[in-house]
């Protein structure tokens, strides 16, 4: 459970799909906007943020305006309705 978000947010329920450390995907649950996505350095650009994603997209999960430029790049791999960028 994350405490506090930038937006004043509190309390956020989460949903979080993940693979141990190598990778995980954490989303709120109201929105299923994405709050946090994560893959160790060495297993990135093979698929796996992508395969997560793919697990998560029938359980709401949807793109968020706060993107990194990596953030930003792997939502426009991966398709879909992209708000506009806030910068992370």
């Amino acid at each position: 459970m994350l405490d506090a978000l930038e937006d004043g947010r509190r309390n956020v329920p989460v949903l979080e799909l993940t693979l141990g450390e190598v990778a995980y995907l954490r989303w709120e649950e109201a929105t299923g906007e994405v709050l946090q996505m994560w893959t160790a350095e060495p297993l990135r650009r093979q698929g796996i943020m992508r395969t997560l994603w793919m697990q998560a997209l029938p359980l709401g999960v949807r793109h968020s305006a706060w993107r990194t430029d990596d953030g930003d790049a792997f939502a426009r791999a991966v398709g879909g309705e992209l708000p506009p960028r806030k910068h992370a």
